[in-house]
């Protein structure tokens, strides 16, 4: 099915090869809003939890306000890939007096300051000594030990990620 919408009317256009019930549940699914604001779809738990399985460290918040603005576990999908993530949504300052937005705020507050500090790059993430001598490439060997076989793994990321600063 293709769904197009048209977003100066707030009009949706389904076209499908035939599954009359698929489009009723989408539609169901679907809802929009008058006045300036844009359309807002529907989310389910289950959009929420397809996208949380593939990217657990992206808060509820901002899967949820994706879902709602896209109203795709797809598209939403696509966005966090191409970004590397999805943006927080900001308060709306009609949500701040409610009693369960003070949980959210502070549920997306958290989270975001797990966040906030600035993304180290890969040399600090991993403690990479940048000293150390990159011109040699670690063996490709399956060692006996899944210790051996860490450590292996350790300094061939390592490499790599001295290779690509160069």
């Amino acid at each position: 099915m293709c769904i197009f919408e048209l977003p100066s009317s707030h009009s949706t256009l389904y076209i499908s090869g035939g599954n009359n019930q698929n489009n009723q549940q989408q539609q169901g699914q679907r809802r929009t809003t008058t006045g300036a604001r844009r359309t807002q779809h529907r989310v389910t738990p289950q959009m929420i939890e397809m996208v949380r399985a593939m990217f657990p460290d992206i808060p509820t918040a901002a899967i949820l306000a994706d879902l709602q603005r896209t109203g795709s576990v797809e598209t939403t999908v696509d966005n966090a890939l191409r970004d590397g993530g999805l943006p927080l949504p900001s308060p709306m300052p009609s949500q701040q007096g409610s009693p369960n937005s003070n949980a959210t705020n502070n549920s997306s507050s958290a989270s975001s300051s797990r966040k906030s500090p600035s993304h180290p790059n890969l040399v600090q993430r991993y403690k990479i000594d940048v000293q150390q001598d990159t011109d040699q490439e670690p063996p490709k060997v399956w060692e006996a030990s899944p210790d051996k076989r860490q450590e292996m793994l350790r300094k061939r990321k390592e490499f790599m990620v001295l290779q690509a600063r160069k």
